[in-house]
């Protein structure tokens, strides 16, 4: 289903069991996801929070192409706690870039 023309952003979030992390399986389903939505949904940005302490997530992030834009300060709750987040984004054009000189 096409987005309409006013709403071509999503945001992205994802989880994996720590049995099988470490195997390149998110990196994976993250590259197929961003295939999806910059190819098919034919969406101008995707953007996922990570939290400050979560390092792997950071580094895999910025591995796919992500750009870092700034501290989400107390913008979740988790067990009562209010947590940090840092914001993450890529558009469209970083993607296909990305494609075209095979660093994805």
């Amino acid at each position: 289903m096409p987005f309409p023309a006013k709403l071509r952003a999503t945001e992205m979030g994802y989880w994996l069991g720590k049995d099988v992390q470490g195997r390149g399986l998110m990196g994976l389903v993250v590259n197929a996801m961003l295939d999806y939505c910059f190819g098919e949904l034919k969406l101008i940005r995707v953007s996922l929070h990570a939290d400050v302490e979560n390092i792997r997530l950071q580094r895999l992030a910025e591995r796919l192409g992500f750009q870092k834009e700034g501290l989400e300060r107390a913008s979740w709750e988790l067990r009562g706690e209010f947590r940090d987040n840092f914001g993450y984004a890529m558009l469209a054009s970083d993607w296909q870039r990305l494609r075209e000189t095979g660093l994805k």
